[in-house]
C-alpha cells in the first residue's frame, strides 16, 4: 500500500470515529463507510470528468465533513439507529428553521416531517440505487443540506399559496400553466402507474410498522390531528411523535424504492408519493386501540 492509499485509510477511520462520537454506534461498520464514501468522492468526480486519480481522492477526503456523511451513509444502508438517531438531533433545528422562515407552528411540523420522510425516499434517475439522504456527498454540513432543501420548499409553498397572475391564468381554460402540465393524458398514465406500484408497496410494508407507528399514521393521516394532539393520545412528547411518523415513514419509503421502475421521472414520483402519503386517508387497516386520551380542549 503506498503512502496516499496509507493516507485515505487513515483518514476514512478518523472520520468513522467521529461520525460515531457525534451520533453513536448506528450500525455502519468501518468498511461499509469507507465503500460508500469512495463510491461519493468518485461520483462527484465522474460528474464532472474528472479521474478518481489517488491524489484527488487523497484532497476530496481531506475536505468532508465525514462525520455528517456517517450518519448520511448509515441511513442510506438502511441502518433504524441512524434514521432515528437524524429524527432525534435534526428535527428540532429544522422545526426551528421553519418557524424562523414564517411557517407557523403546525405547519412547521409538516414540513420537516415530509422532508424526514422524502429522504427514504428514491431521489430519481440521476442518482440510480440511491435515496435522497443518499445523495449528500458531504462536502457541507449535513443540516446546512437539509437547510437548503426545506427552506426551498417553504419558498415553493408560499408560490402556490400567491394568486396566479391573469397572464399565466390565461395560458389554459380555467387553470395555470402547471395544471395544463397534469392534463397531459400520458403523464397522467405513467402517474396513475406509479402510484399504484407505490400503493401495492404501502401495503406490503404497512405489516414493519410497530402498532404505534401505525397508529401515529393513522392519526396523522387519515384523521388530520395535530402533532400534538397525537401525543397526548399516545402519552409521548411532541418530538416522539415526529419521530414516530419518520421512522414509519421511512420504512415504506424503503419499501417503494424496492418497488419503483428504473427511470422513473422525479417530477412524476413526487406527485406520487403524496398521492401514496395521502393514501394512508384511506387504507383499510386495524391499527392498536387508542390509548386514553388526556382531552385538553382542542382536538385538531
Amino acid at each position: 500500500m503506498d503512502v496516499a492509499s496509507h493516507r485515505q485509510v487513515d483518514t476514512l477511520r478518523r472520520q468513522h470515529k467521529a461520525g460515531i462520537a457525534r451520533y453513536g454506534d448506528v450500525g455502519l461498520s468501518p468498511d461499509a463507510f469507507a465503500t460508500a464514501v469512495r463510491a461519493c468522492i468518485k461520483r462527484r468526480l465522474d460528474a464532472v470528468g474528472l479521474d478518481a486519480t489517488s491524489d484527488r481522492v487523497t484532497a476530496a477526503l481531506a475536505r468532508l465533513c465525514g462525520a455528517d456523511l456517517y450518519l448520511a451513509q448509515a441511513c442510506e444502508a438502511g441502518c433504524a439507529e441512524a434514521w432515528s438517531a437524524l429524527d432525534r438531533l435534526y428535527t428540532p433545528r429544522l422545526l426551528g428553521l421553519a418557524i424562523k422562515q414564517g411557517a407557523d407552528r403546525t405547519a412547521a411540523e409538516d414540513l420537516v416531517t415530509a422532508l424526514l420522510a422524502d429522504l427514504a425516499l428514491p431521489s430519481g434517475p440521476k442518482n440510480p440505487g440511491n435515496t435522497l439522504i443518499g445523495t449528500y456527498r458531504g462536502t457541507g454540513s449535513l443540516f446546512g443540506w437539509l437547510a437548503m432543501i426545506l427552506v426551498r420548499r417553504i419558498a415553493g409553498a408560499a408560490r402556490r399559496m400567491r394568486p396566479a397572475s391573469l397572464d399565466v391564468a390565461a395560458c389554459s381554460e380555467g387553470g395555470t400553466v402547471a395544471d395544463g402540465a397534469r392534463s397531459d393524458p400520458a403523464r397522467s398514465i405513467v402517474d396513475r402507474e406509479t402510484t399504484l406500484v407505490l400503493e401495492r408497496a404501502l401495503r406490503g410494508a404497512w405489516d414493519t410498522c410497530t402498532p404505534r407507528e401505525q397508529l401515529a399514521l393513522v392519526l396523522k393521516f387519515r384523521d388530520e390531528r395535530a402533532h400534538r394532539w397525537i401525543a397526548d393520545v399516545l402519552r409521548v412528547g411532541v418530538p416522539r411523535v415526529s419521530q414516530l411518523l419518520a421512522q414509519a415513514l421511512a420504512k415504506l419509503g424503503t419499501e417503494a424504492r424496492q418497488r419503483l421502475p428504473d427511470g422513473i421521472d422525479p417530477a412524476v414520483f413526487a406527485e406520487a408519493a403524496v398521492a401514496t402519503r395521502n393514501l394512508l386517508a384511506t387504507l383499510d387497516v386495524t391499527t392498536a386501540p387508542t390509548p386514553a386520551r388526556r382531552d385538553r380542549g382542542g382536538a385538531r
